[in-house]
């Protein structure tokens, strides 16, 4: 053990010599989290789709055929659940901007709005991707109006609404008699309207002229995503992973380098043949790697803490956010460590395939400004594994179980990554 630490701490004094890797592996993500904090700080720029999770509890065949004409909509792609948790776990947890949890009664109301109860939507939005607001209820709102308008184009079903309006107020106990009068003169109106083969409600184009335009045919209340805990109130929430995960590309870039190195100068056939075994050179790798993944997050924390009011919900699991990306960069750092046979090799591709992986999985545009396909490809990416961990333990209030999948993920490919890098390496036959 003492050899292992010996080497691991060789390697962190040479990082520090070299004052060009030390700033980028230390500050400049800092430098990059805080300026692209300040870009996305205020914008209001948004997806080419939103991808909407949605929950009917009405189930009548009205909300049905809202659902299929809402998935029509250019801008919003639908995914049907089977209950309001389940719903709002896809935005809890990510996968989804926004749910849509539509109320019992909906099908009613809207197929009869002289009842004067308001079709219901509940809809929750991911608060990292708050700009898909303004899209799900303007959507929302234009698609319910056509739906109505659609239904009073039609003269034998608008007579027969305006008929259950009028027996509905005349059962009705509870209305002022102003009210009362008020009402009966504008459905008599209406029918007689109707009657002379016009409509009291303009055309089904939607905002024309009349009591239409300013009508609101439905109502939706929005629901917080998190049921305690902190909410996402700082763009510098949503690039503070983002900071992370250039600060562990860095680490993963120099350190798998640095074996390289080694080689090509000779350093390593001398370690090879000090009384150490080839685990001990690895582990020793691993050690140094780790060590400054681990301080570098750490630093990045304190900074966004102390001077950007970013404090994490769960100070419990943004310890297993950091442990886990820890693990899975190093294990990545000692494979490309492994498989690269020059310097130049080690340089080029491990920073391009590094490079291709951070901007896939979220390092260079934040998750939510993907595309929904480009989101999907994500999944191959540690990165996006490492955000939605570092994520949930800051703003999403992630609870135990549910940082299982991202820091199951990134234990996964860590050990994956040092078990096979640990094969090769002991099969290396230039340290025979």
């Amino acid at each position: 053990m003492q050899a292992i630490f010996a080497i691991a701490m060789k390697d962190i004094r040479l990082l520090m010599r070299d004052r060009v890797g030390f700033f980028f592996i230390t500050i400049f993500p800092a430098i990059f989290g805080i300026m692209f904090g300040y870009i996305f700080q205020g914008s209001a720029s948004g997806p080419s789709e939103v991808a909407i999770a949605v929950f009917d509890a009405d189930r009548s065949e009205t909300s049905i055929r809202f659902i299929d004409r809402l998935n029509a909509l250019e801008q919003i792609a639908v995914t049907a659940h089977d209950s309001e948790e389940a719903a709002l776990a896809a935005v809890r947890a990510g996968n989804m901007p926004a749910a849509l949890l539509i109320e019992p009664g909906f099908g009613t109301s809207m197929e009869n709005p002289f009842r004067g109860e308001s079709a219901a939507f509940r809809c929750a939005i991911d608060p990292s991707r708050a700009f898909v607001r303004g899209i799900v209820e303007g959507r929302v709102q234009q698609l319910a109006y056509q739906s109505m308008m659609d239904n009073f184009s039609d003269t034998e079903q608008l007579t027969a609404m305006i008929a259950d309006g009028r027996r509905e107020i005349r059962s009705a106990r509870d209305i002022d008699p102003a009210r009362r009068l008020l009402m009966e003169t504008f459905l008599t109106a209406a029918q007689n309207m109707v009657n002379d083969g016009g409509t009291p409600f303009g055309t089904g184009t939607g905002g024309g002229a009349g009591g239409g335009a300013a009508f609101q045919p439905v109502t939706m209340s929005f629901i917080p995503l998190t049921r305690e805990g902190p909410r996402l109130t700082s763009s510098f929430q949503i690039t503070m992973p983002q900071a992370f995960i250039w600060a562990l590309l860095g680490c993963v870039a120099g350190f798998g380098m640095s074996l390289v190195s080694e080689r090509t100068r000779g350093t390593l056939t001398r370690l090879g043949a000090a009384p150490i075994t080839r685990w001990h050179i690895l582990c020793a790798k691993a050690l140094a790697c780790a060590m400054v993944a681990l301080g570098v997050q750490v630093m990045l924390l304190v900074i966004f803490v102390a001077f950007f009011g970013v404090h994490p919900g769960s100070w419990f699991n943004m310890g297993i956010a950091i442990a886990c990306s820890t693990l899975a960069f190093v294990g990545i750092a000692m494979l490309l460590a492994v498989f690269s046979r020059s310097e130049a090799a080690s340089e080029g591709a491990g920073r391009a395939v590094l490079l291709v992986l951070a901007l896939l999985g979220g390092g260079g545009l934040p998750l939510a400004f993907m595309p929904s396909w480009m989101q999907t490809l994500a999944s191959i990416s540690p990165f996006k594994w490492s955000i939605l961990a570092v994520e949930g333990a800051v703003w999403r209030d992630y609870t135990l179980s549910q940082m299982l999948l991202p820091a199951g993920v990134l234990t996964l490919i860590g050990i994956g990554c040092l078990t096979l890098a640990s094969v090769l390496f002991g099969r290396d036959p230039r340290l025979a």
